[in-house]
């Protein structure tokens, strides 16, 4: 379950991180409340992702591919989940311009189904953390697999997630994530992709002249499919199978932004169909966000303040979407400025 059956979202080069038990100087500052409940802070992505993670407890890492965040060679108490062996892997991977030898051996090849059945019994309920990234995008059942993690994780648990902001990736065209979307993949109880998602990711997944992934502020002069037939896209439409039991073929099947993944997880805790709450969250920074989760379903909302949540966090949405909405008027602003120039260039007779 990673990004690497069609485009890379996550590559970001590996720098130390604090890997010892949580300290009390974590540097974190708190937004105004009016704002998301997000941090402010000068830590490192691998630091926002493991401060809170002790090296010598159990923990746990879905999807570390060819760049793991708990190596064991470093002395973590982690069990690895991937995939595929280490020897796929490796054979996976060498074609990409990434150091093969990072790939560690993998303790719990997972192919489907619940996560928790693919571990011995005896592992349940030991994970003190467990640390994902790019992987919850990947995943067919996201109800399913939070409802696996916390029979995985100790009664408090902390499941730490890197999600791709899909303003500032490939995903740029993709329609947001609603609770609906988990709710029906949950609901026919999805072990693989639906047809719905793997067209909407062959269709419309997009490249710009910086690549695949963009950080806030970019100057993007312009957008390209990936994949420019959209008869390939309905051909595989067509030929693919969602029926459980089907072979499984990875997409982007979710899209966020950082306050529709809150609003996904309000929404499903306060339903009491995950026992997750939010422990801490991140803005976004470059391509990607992160949340920290912790194993306790929230408090119960009374009905006037869930509503008042989910109506500011739907208002936050609409306001980040328009972050894209700028992107784009500042490249027709741009575009148009050109042939401006251009047209009073000629009308001038200057060379340029």
């Amino acid at each position: 379950m990673r990004c690497s059956s069609f485009y890379f979202c996550r590559g970001s080069p590996r720098t130390q991180h604090n890997s010892g038990p949580p300290h009390e100087n974590n540097r974190l500052i708190q937004r105004e409340p009016t704002q998301h409940n997000f941090f402010e802070t000068d830590m490192n992505r691998q630091e926002k992702l493991l401060h809170r993670f002790n090296k010598n407890a159990i923990s746990m890492e879905i999807g570390p591919g060819y760049n793991p965040l708990l190596p064991k060679r470093e002395g973590w108490q982690s069990i690895s989940v991937d995939h595929a062996d280490r020897t796929a892997l490796v054979e996976k991977y060498r074609r990409f311009d990434v150091d093969i030898n990072a790939i560690e051996e993998v303790d719990v090849v997972w192919t489907g189904g619940p996560l928790d059945k693919a571990l011995p019994t005896s592992r349940l309920g030991t994970v003190s953390a467990c640390v994902a990234s790019h992987v919850i995008e990947h995943i067919p059942n996201p109800i399913m697999f939070f409802q696996s993690m916390s029979r995985i994780l100790k009664p408090d648990g902390l499941l730490s997630l890197a999600i791709p902001d899909k303003r500032y990736c490939f995903d740029f065209f993709q329609s947001i994530t609603g609770t609906g979307d988990w709710l029906h993949a949950w609901k026919r109880g999805a072990e693989i992709h639906s047809q719905r998602s793997m067209f909407q990711h062959i269709a419309y997944t997009v490249g710009t002249e910086v690549g695949t992934t963009w950080g806030h502020g970019r100057h993007l002069e312009r957008f390209e499919f990936l994949s420019p037939s959209l008869p390939q896209a309905f051909t595989r439409f067509q030929a693919y199978s969602e029926n459980t039991g089907g072979t499984y073929q990875d997409c982007h099947a979710w899209h966020f932004t950082p306050s529709s993944f809150e609003l996904l997880i309000v929404e499903l805790s306060q339903l009491g169909l995950i026992p997750f709450s939010v422990e801490e969250s991140y803005p976004t920074s470059g391509c990607e966000f992160m949340f920290l989760l912790r194993n306790t379903a929230p408090p119960a909302l009374d009905a006037a303040a869930l509503t008042q949540k989910r109506l500011q966090l739907l208002k936050n949405i609409v306001s980040e979407q328009g972050e894209q909405a700028d992107q784009l008027r500042r490249q027709l602003v741009r575009s148009r400025m050109r042939r401006l120039v251009a047209w009073m260039s000629g009308k001038l007779g200057i060379r340029r």
